[in-house]
């Protein structure tokens, strides 16, 4: 009687112990402890630092509620570009009329859809890299 009655105190001691380390973990301890905030999970403020003082040349800054907008400023830039280079006539450039110097491709193709004729016994293979279609005869074997 006094072994069952021993394993029944231990039982209701680790029970106790249990119930505590479950409350401290789920509160924090105290209301004032910084440990209940880290255990939550989510964002905090650990450190401040001041950003360093500008040195040089700053760049003036403009309100969002100035009166020129960029579709103006971007108007004025072209009619500067156009002023400085009086030879290209208005509306051309000779950017785009020029034939680009070399074109990287890659010959291997990439595959985006497949399709089975059962009936004709051929696979229909849409390239997204060589713009085509690629057909294979179904029942042909591939070599090693």
């Amino acid at each position: 009687m006094f072994r069952g009655n021993r394993w029944l105190w231990a039982m209701a001691l680790g029970g106790l112990v249990v119930a505590g380390a479950a409350w401290f973990l789920f509160t924090g301890g105290s209301k004032g402890s910084d440990l209940r905030l880290a255990s939550a999970g989510g964002p905090q403020l650990v450190r401040v630092e001041p950003l360093p003082a500008l040195e040089g040349q700053v760049c003036e800054w403009t309100p969002a509620s100035a009166g020129t907008t960029l579709v103006a400023a971007l108007q004025q830039t072209g009619a500067a570009v156009r002023a400085a280079s009086p030879d290209v006539p208005p509306g051309a450039s000779r950017d785009i009329e020029r034939a680009p110097v070399r074109v990287i491709r890659d010959t291997y193709p990439t595959f985006s859809a497949i399709a089975v004729d059962v009936n004709s016994n051929e696979v229909y293979m849409q390239d997204e890299n060589l713009f085509g279609v690629k057909v294979y005869n179904r029942l042909d074997n591939t070599p090693p």
